[in-house]
């Protein structure tokens, strides 16, 4: 005897994933997690994934381990012959972490701030930050920034560079980020909150990216670190 039933028949699970060079509203915190695997060269690596939801779909953006190497600032030469520093991994990371929190658990990540001094690794602080982002999963609604980063050809949404960084070359500047004149300092730049805009190297891009002709997207949004997603000259800001 032939079953006609359709009980058996599960919904597909099908997800959608924000676009780049969009700001997206009413977005969440939908899961965090730790995640490990293997780069191509063989190096393991560990990451806390924090996936974004809205209405639109979702986004997952990857915090990465960052040990006694990630301390040091990189250097590069200008189109005038001189250099400027890079933040380093550490840098780049811990604006990261500081944008999430400020944006969607505020009080706690503050206790967090205030306790990190004491953290001897990296372990130590990413074990906490993972308990309060699953803490605030689906508490806080705010605005969300996403920008582009090509890879293989492609361009897939990213979390824009979190962190900007300026040479204080007058005492003015070095007095008010306590800094000494001809130092680099550093300072966060949030992809959350309210009236968000592109900058105009990223409405640049933006135009690019949706004025350029159809091309057919991948099935999966890769999850790569953002950081590389970085304008140098439209940080060399004074606040």
């Amino acid at each position: 005897m032939f079953n006609f039933s359709l009980n058996e028949v599960k919904q597909s699970n099908q997800n959608s994933y924000l676009k780049p060079y969009t700001i997206y509203k009413d977005v969440c915190l939908d899961n965090a997690e730790i995640v490990e695997g293997t780069s191509k060269e063989g190096k393991t690596w560990k990451a806390i994934q924090i996936t974004f939801k809205c209405d639109e779909g979702t986004y997952s953006h990857r915090i990465f381990w960052v040990d006694e190497n990630g301390f040091t600032r990189g250097e590069m030469q200008t189109s005038n012959g001189g250099k400027r520093e890079l933040p380093s991994t550490w840098e780049r990371t811990r604006d990261e972490m500081a944008a999430i929190g400020f944006a969607f658990f505020p009080d706690t990540f503050a206790k967090l701030q205030e306790a990190s001094t004491k953290a001897k690794t990296f372990d130590d602080i990413a074990k906490v930050y993972l308990k309060l982002l699953k803490e605030a999963i689906g508490k806080v609604k705010t605005e969300m920034k996403l920008v582009g980063r090509t890879s293989n050809g492609t361009i897939y949404a990213s979390l824009p560079n979190c962190t900007g960084i300026a040479c204080a070359d007058n005492e003015k500047k070095a007095a008010s980020n306590n800094v000494n004149v001809g130092d680099w300092y550093t300072w966060m730049v949030s992809p959350f909150g309210k009236n968000l805009t592109f900058t105009a190297y990223e409405q640049g891009k933006a135009n690019e990216y949706h004025n350029a002709k159809p091309t057919k997207m991948p099935d999966e949004t890769p999850i790569t670190k953002d950081s590389d997603n970085i304008n140098l000259d439209e940080f060399d800001l004074d606040l």
